[in-house]
């Protein structure tokens, strides 16, 4: 995915490295964690969009990085207030490039990571 602020090209990466950086960041621990707050802040986002813009501009700006893009956080913000729908964009996209995990899955790992 890129976007473009200002007239610049952004290309953005979601992938694990995003994960670990956005967990550096809000110094947390696991993906878990991050998620969660990712979804918390959306949850909320009606009552506080102040919140879901600052997230979504870490997201990007982390995203930027991994691409060796640096780009600045007040004109990200900007971009993202007047452009709603790329802040779902993103956050699809985020979403999406997780693993996609059935509970079948998780209960054969178990099984296996399980010593008798």
């Amino acid at each position: 995915m890129e976007i473009v602020v200002n007239g610049q090209k952004i290309p953005l990466r979601f992938s694990y490295s995003l994960i670990r950086a956005l967990a550096a960041k809000w110094q947390l621990n696991n993906v878990e964690t991050v998620l969660n707050k990712i979804m918390t802040v959306f949850a909320a986002a009606e009552d506080d969009i102040f919140s879901a813009i600052d997230t979504v501009t870490e997201i990007v700006i982390e995203a930027a990085k991994l691409t060796h893009n640096e780009v600045d956080k007040n004109d990200v913000a900007d971009f993202l207030f007047t452009n709603p729908q790329v802040m779902l964009n993103v956050i699809t996209e985020f979403v999406g490039s997780m693993p996609q995990v059935s509970a079948d899955d998780v209960e054969n790992l178990k099984k296996k990571t399980v010593k008798k």
